[in-house]
């Protein structure tokens, strides 16, 4: 993920909560310029909790609308919003996925990026997991972390807050690197509990050199 990106979305510097309809006017006034009032657009025309439509359900955090119809909205060259979709796709912030023959945009940062809470009635019905998607990467990393090496689970709290500082890029390779650093180790008695290895950044190789 670029530099600018990764300051854009940073999560550790807090949140300004405006109503919805006010941040879509704002957008509304101008052509999107760049790919971050892209991805900002795409975060207010994003499903805030499940709905049906045309008889499939769309999720949260999904979109059904193509380029042409971004494009058309938000009167932008078409070139310019394919261009802008295929960062935000490189930079792993859009997915695409296809369901009972149409396909969706999945914003999968979609919960880190909108702050959200949980509603109390979202929690009595169950329509929506609780967890956002750093939470499940989490969950995912933990779990082959000791998998792959011999130590006993230990800090999970304090594993996830340090996971949840990383950037995107961190994590993938956290989680990619795992059998590269134990291979690494002289011997298995060195292994890192996974908040250590995660503090540390020992998934970063040039750094066991």
């Amino acid at each position: 993920m670029t530099q600018k990106i990764k300051s854009l979305l940073n999560t550790n510097a807090g949140y300004i909560a405006l109503p919805r309809s006010l941040a879509e006017a704002i957008l509304a006034e101008k052509v999107i310029e760049n790919v971050a009032s892209l991805y900002s657009l795409l975060l207010l025309e994003a499903n805030y909790g499940n709905t049906r439509k045309q008889g499939n359900v769309l999720e949260r955090g999904e979109l059904d609308t193509t380029l042409k119809e971004l494009a058309q909205n938000t009167h932008t060259d078409y070139t310019r919003i394919r261009r802008f979709m295929k960062q935000l796709e490189l930079e792993g912030l859009i997915i695409y996925i296809s369901r009972n023959g149409r396909r969706y945009i999945l914003l999968p940062y979609y919960e880190e990026h909108c702050g959200r809470k949980v509603r109390p009635v979202e929690q009595a019905d169950g329509t929506i997991h609780s967890q956002n998607q750093t939470d499940k990467d989490f969950d995912l990393f933990w779990e082959f972390y000791h998998e792959m090496i011999p130590v006993t689970p230990q800090d999970r709290a304090k594993a996830r807050k340090i996971y949840g500082r990383l950037s995107l890029n961190d994590r993938e390779s956290a989680v990619r690197n795992v059998e590269v650093y134990y291979a690494s180790l002289a011997s298995e008695k060195h292994a890192k509990w996974a908040v250590n290895y995660l503090k540390d950044k020992s998934f970063i190789m040039d750094k066991q050199a």
